[in-house]
């Protein structure tokens, strides 16, 4: 019998919050600098500062993102 793969780990730096301590006014910058489209045009640590000050979102291309989500 062959032995199941073990689940990953996470890493120790993971971060994630209560789901129920966040209203989506404070969701969206929180969870948007990582996992957005977008770039950064600072070089610097901007940490703090609001989403727009930070980060350009990427707009709607085609092929960059699809109608059901």
């Amino acid at each position: 019998m062959t032995p199941r793969p073990r689940k990953p780990r996470r890493p120790k730096y993971s971060w994630s919050p209560p789901a129920n301590s966040l209203t989506s006014k404070t969701e969206i910058p929180v969870c948007a600098a990582c996992h957005s489209r977008r770039s950064q045009p600072f070089e610097y640590d901007r940490t703090g500062q609001p989403l727009m000050d930070s980060f350009l979102p990427a707009t709607l291309d085609d092929g960059l993102y699809h109608v059901d989500g």
